[in-house]
């Protein structure tokens, strides 16, 4: 089958021009031929197989197969999907994690010819991907999901132009070594996951997180301080000895900040934090009255007034600068202009002296004049 042209064909579903399912097609000699401006509903607006291009469909790669669409997009050819990559880059395919954190997680779906499933007519819009764990490296099968050790949350979605982004993905576990597990909802086909199994190990609670417990499953929880502690930039939030509760929770500052309470501004210097006597003990509490700011222990403390005024004078001494420049220049062209004035005139009398007496002048017409001198020149005038 050679030079045969497909054009202008449509499909209301699947292969404007050709459409496969027989495994013995990749057998078929064809050369030079032509896909072109064929238009399918749903995918594969030039051609479409299933799957298992190998045997279902000739080679391409000799054919001209272009403009062809689908809803307009250019969609030339297409197979059912066939398998995922993780885009979340993962280094040694290992996750180490504390128990009831995110960590989001992107998937993006292909068919076999290596396009992405944009999937513009939403034809696989009920396609969901799920991801779970299990406690080794094979399938297994869970027959009382009250004694597992483990659950994840966030951990279904559906794919969105080739899509599938987990952006709340969180995972409740009790300390040991889990693996993640990838199935499909609303699909009958096989999809291939493309990346090796991921290994997560679930950590304990560090100590500056409040252990707590669900269904005997492990999940730590940060402290809560006052929402003025600048948690992760100036301060850490230290847990109480009970429970996890804003007045409970201790603001400290990290090394190399003090505390400032909005309500006197008085500094407390966080290296004396170790004596006993009582003062000492006031400059260590960081909350007053619920009010909190902070500022760099090196930082120097300059009068507001002071700083007005420096600034105010640093701004008259930048307009008189510029309004000096501003004469400079207009003296300058002043100069240039009166210099090319007295120049072209002396040019022009030179001239006029040397015919006709200096003062008979002919005219364009052919007609004689007597041209007066200037006896008192006059600068303004001139210019």
């Amino acid at each position: 089958m050679n030079y045969n042209t497909f054009n202008h064909n449509y499909a209301y579903n699947f292969g404007g021009a050709i459409y496969s399912k027989y495994n013995q097609l990749y057998l078929t000699k064809a050369n030079n031929n032509s896909i072109i401006q064929n238009v399918a509903g749903v995918t594969g607006g030039g051609i479409f197989s299933p799957n298992l291009i190998e045997k279902n469909m000739f080679d391409v790669n000799h054919w001209i197969i272009q403009s062809n669409t689908v809803n307009s997009f250019e969609n030339n050819y297409s197979t059912n999907p066939a398998y995922i990559v993780l885009e979340t880059k993962i280094k040694n395919n290992k996750i180490q994690i504390i128990s009831g954190n995110y960590f989001p997680l992107v998937f993006t779906l292909y068919d076999e010819y290596d396009n992405i499933i944009e999937d513009i007519t939403k034809y696989y819009s009920s396609l969901s991907l799920i991801l779970s764990l299990t406690e080794n490296d094979e399938e297994e099968i869970i027959e009382n999901f009250d004694e597992l050790n483990y659950h994840t949350v966030g951990n279904i979605c559906t794919f969105i132009n080739g899509r599938c982004e987990l952006n709340n993905f969180r995972i409740f576990a009790n300390p040991d070594t889990y693996f993640l597990k990838v199935s499909y909802e609303n699909y009958n086909g096989f999809i291939k996951k493309n990346f090796d199994t991921i290994e997560i190990k679930v950590s304990g609670c560090n100590k500056n997180q409040y252990k707590k417990y669900n269904n005997k499953i492990l999940y730590c929880e940060n402290p809560t301080c006052h929402p003025d502690c600048p948690v992760d930039i100036s301060a850490i939030c230290i847990p109480s000895n009970s429970s996890n509760l804003l007045n409970n929770n201790e603001c400290k500052c990290l090394p190399g900040w003090i505390g400032i309470s909005k309500k006197n501004f008085k500094t407390y210097n966080i290296n004396n934090n170790n004596n006993d006597d009582d003062e000492d003990d006031d400059n260590e509490e960081l909350i007053d009255n619920n009010d909190i700011s902070y500022k760099d222990i090196q930082g120097s403390s300059i009068d507001e007034n002071n700083h007005i005024s420096t600034t105010f004078i640093k701004k008259i001494k930048t307009v008189h600068s510029v309004f000096l420049e501003i004469i400079v220049v207009y003296m300058i062209t002043t100069l240039i202009i009166i210099s090319l004035v007295l120049y072209y005139k002396i040019k022009n009398s030179s001239m006029n002296s040397s015919k006709n007496n200096g003062n008979i002048m002919q005219s364009f017409n052919g007609d004689w004049f007597y041209q007066c001198d200037l006896e008192k020149p006059d600068l303004l005038l001139d210019l």
